[in-house]
């Protein structure tokens, strides 16, 4: 699972499936996030993560980077992926 999720997506998943409380959310699959750095998301995936995205917005009731309480803003720690480490690439591209 590691090579298809990375390391922390693989560790939530784990976490998820023993049943231990993990943090609403979703998780980009290694090889889609290498395709975003090529510059090359399909639109299949690229309809994925939108999905995921509203999927996610909805059940927080925030929406992404906007409101008082924004999903996600520019001043929130980032977080490590397998896309880098500043969080930059880890938004969804603009359509």
């Amino acid at each position: 699972m590691k090579d298809v999720l990375g390391g922390k997506g693989a560790g939530l998943a784990e976490m998820t499936n023993a049943g231990l409380p993990v943090p609403p959310g979703f998780t980009i699959q290694t090889e889609a996030c290498r395709e975003y750095m090529r510059g090359a998301v399909s639109p299949a995936i690229d309809v994925e993560m939108h999905a995921a995205l509203e999927r996610l917005e909805k059940l927080q009731g925030q929406k992404l980077g906007t409101g008082a309480n924004p999903l996600w803003s520019p001043s929130a720690p980032a977080q490590n992926s397998p896309c880098g480490h500043d969080g930059h690439h880890s938004q969804p591209r603009p359509q």
